[in-house]
């Protein structure tokens, strides 16, 4: 067994110091290694925190109607290359940091301009918020109703309604992508109505101009949507499908 000298057994001891005491034999004044402690003690809470609002938000994500594609959406990973997007980018986030007391809104524009991104994005934001939102389309939207019938049902109608006008944000997606039939308009309507009455917001996805919007959910619909700092976006520029 070798001789164990003196400098050796100081480095194993530095080793095996912890770093706290590391900081208390450097010769540190005492003063600046409190505060250094105690911002790494609060650094470590916050990643803690940071941790935890997204484990909670993978927990919900799946239960908020947003797609595992748009699960990352946010507002920093949102592609701009023109003033217009640079304007969607902006009015989408104005909408979620402002959310409290506001309208709803409507992303009009063709497929892949972004729509879903920033709705998600919205979306996602408020979930790191403790807000319930849904994000569906009118086609799941309806399945939903068709299965308060039959002898299988497990919930009326009416108790589906008021889940739908209980989220604190809403959004329909492809609205407008099919005539839907009388039914699948009124129930649209209701929906809306009753959260515009709640002060509730509700935003759509929608390939249609305000006219053709108008023209299939009425212009009054599209009036309350507006109210209390509601936004019309239109997202008119190239698909970002089929591009690098």
């Amino acid at each position: 067994m070798g001789t164990i000298t003196t400098q050796s057994l100081l480095i194993r001891m530095n080793r095996m110091m912890p770093a706290t005491a590391k900081k208390y034999a450097s010769g540190k004044d005492r003063d600046a290694i409190r505060a250094e402690i105690e911002a790494e003690g609060k650094q470590a809470g916050i990643d803690c925190g940071n941790s935890l609002k997204h484990a909670r938000l993978n927990n919900v994500i799946g239960r908020s109607g947003i797609l595992p594609i748009h699960k990352n959406s946010s507002f920093d990973n949102y592609i701009v290359n023109s003033d217009d997007q640079a304007k969607a980018l902006e009015a989408a986030k104005s909408f979620a940091y402002e959310f409290k007391g506001r309208g709803g809104f409507v992303f009009s524009g063709s497929y892949g301009t972004g729509k879903n991104h920033l709705a998600s994005a919205i979306g996602n934001h408020l979930l790191l918020e403790d807000y319930r939102i849904m994000i569906v389309t009118v086609a799941d939207l309806m399945v939903k109703f068709r299965e308060c019938y039959g002898k299988n049902a497990t919930k009326s109608e009416e108790r589906l309604i008021e889940q739908m006008v209980s989220l604190d944000l809403l959004v329909i997606d492809e609205v407008g992508v099919q005539h839907g039939s009388p039914n699948e308009l009124i129930l649209l309507n209701q929906i809306i109505d009753r959260r515009c009455s709640y002060l509730r917001p509700t935003g759509i996805l929608t390939n249609l101009g305000e006219g053709e919007l108008s023209n299939l959910l009425g212009g009054r619909v599209i009036e309350r949507l507006k109210d209390r700092g509601g936004i019309w976006v239109n997202f008119y520029w190239e698909s970002f499908r089929g591009t690098k």
